[in-house]
């Protein structure tokens, strides 16, 4: 791999074998005549696209970009490989999206039970092939 290409670290720190992470992501209820029909959308399951390198106590850089009432708040760090080594998109963590209507994907972490929510993300799928993304301590468990 080049030198701008961070796969290949994210390969060497995979915890996807050492740590249980669920990935969570919302979808839109269907609508009828104007109305969210019962029983529809919700957050959901899915399968995260290659491997992923999960830091539980993200370094202060990343903390200090939050907002203030966030920063005491637990949080997480995860990167993911944004790109195949085929050179196709993979589907990262994402956070809120007010054009899309998304809501921010959950992660739960089931070796300590705790729930997280998407807070930011950093795509540096251009320049390094990877994403990350910090997630924060929900209040409740959903």
């Amino acid at each position: 791999m080049s030198a701008d290409d961070f796969r290949d670290l994210v390969s060497e720190f995979d915890h996807d074998a050492v740590t249980t992470l669920v990935f969570y992501r919302w979808a839109p209820p269907d609508f009828a005549f104007g109305a969210p029909v019962a029983g529809t959308g919700g957050y959901a399951a899915f399968t995260n696209s290659g491997p992923y390198a999960y830091v539980p106590n993200p370094p202060s850089e990343y903390i200090e970009r939050l907002a203030e009432g966030d920063r005491q708040r637990e949080s997480i760090l995860v990167w993911q490989w944004s790109t195949a080594l085929g050179g196709g998109p993979l589907d990262t963590l994402q956070t809120i999206d007010q054009n899309a209507h998304r809501k921010p994907d959950r992660i739960h972490d089931v070796d300590r039970a705790k729930w997280f929510e998407v807070a930011t993300s950093y795509d540096y799928r251009a320049v390094a092939q990877v994403a990350g993304v910090v997630a924060l301590l929900m209040d409740v468990d959903p």
